[in-house]
C-alpha cells in the first residue's frame, strides 16, 4: 500500500477553484466586485510567492464572506464545489480515473490544495471519488464573518500532510504547478500534469531529475 498525492486546481478541476468561487459569489453579490478587485489583482500577480498569495487570499475571503458565519459559508462553498463536480466540462476525467486506479490498488489518496476543503470535498463527492484525505485551506469565524484560517499553499502542504499522519516520502505526487515543488521533492515518482516542455525542464532543474509527464483530458 502506498500514499499518492494529488494537487487540485489544474489537476482534478480545470480551473482555479478560488476564481470559480468568486465568480459565483459575485453573481449573487455583485456589489462586492469593487471591494474585491484590489485583492483579486494581488492574488493573480502573487504567483508562487507564498506570503503575498496568503495575504491576498485572506483579504479576498474576508470580503467575500462578510456577514456570513463560518458554518453558512462552508455549506455554500461545499454546494458550489458539488455543482462544479457535476459539470463534465470542469472535471478532469483522466485524473478521476487515475484516482480510482490507485484506490483499487489499495493506495491512500491525499488531495493537497490551497483550495477550500469544503469545496474540494463537495467536488470529489459529485465527481464520484470517495475516501480521499482532503488537505486544503480552512475557514474560521472572524469578527465580520467567515475568514480564511489555514492557507494550504506551497511548503504548508508538506507540513499539513505530516500533521495529518501522512508524512513523506510518497509514491507519487501529481501536480501542474511549480508552487508544488516542496511536494514533488518528496515523491518517489513526481508527475507533471499537462506541463509544457519548459515547465518540465524547470521541474527537472529543481529536482535534479526529470518528472514523469502525463497529458490528461
Amino acid at each position: 500500500m502506498a500514499t499518492v498525492v494529488f494537487d487540485f486546481d489544474g489537476v482534478l478541476i480545470r480551473r482555479d477553484s478560488t476564481v470559480e468561487l468568486l465568480r459565483r459569489r459575485l453573481a449573487v453579490r455583485p456589489a462586492l466586485g469593487p471591494l474585491l478587485l484590489p485583492s483579486i489583482t494581488a492574488f493573480a500577480t502573487a504567483g508562487g510567492r507564498e506570503e503575498l498569495r496568503t495575504r491576498a487570499a485572506r483579504r479576498i475571503f474576508s470580503v467575500a464572506f462578510a456577514g456570513m458565519p463560518r458554518g453558512e459559508a462552508a455549506r455554500w462553498v461545499r454546494a458550489t464545489g458539488a455543482a462544479l463536480g457535476r459539470n463534465p466540462a470542469l472535471v478532469v476525467a483522466d485524473a478521476i480515473s487515475a484516482m480510482h486506479v490507485h484506490q483499487e490498488a489499495g493506495d491512500t489518496l491525499l488531495v493537497a490544495s490551497a483550495g477550500l476543503e469544503p469545496f474540494i470535498e463537495g467536488f470529489l463527492c459529485a465527481a464520484g471519488v470517495d475516501g480521499a484525505v482532503v488537505l486544503g485551506s480552512t475557514l474560521r469565524d472572524g469578527p465580520r464573518g467567515a475568514a480564511l484560517d489555514r492557507h494550504n499553499f506551497g511548503r504548508a502542504k508538506v507540513a499539513l500532510a505530516n500533521e495529518a499522519g501522512h508524512p513523506p516520502p510518497w509514491a507519487r505526487v501529481y501536480s501542474d504547478s511549480l508552487a508544488d515543488l516542496p511536494l514533488l521533492r518528496h515523491a518517489e515518482v513526481p508527475v507533471l500534469v499537462n506541463g509544457s516542455p519548459r515547465r518540465a525542464a524547470q521541474v527537472r532543474a529543481a529536482l535534479g531529475h526529470g518528472p514523469l509527464s502525463v497529458s490528461w483530458t
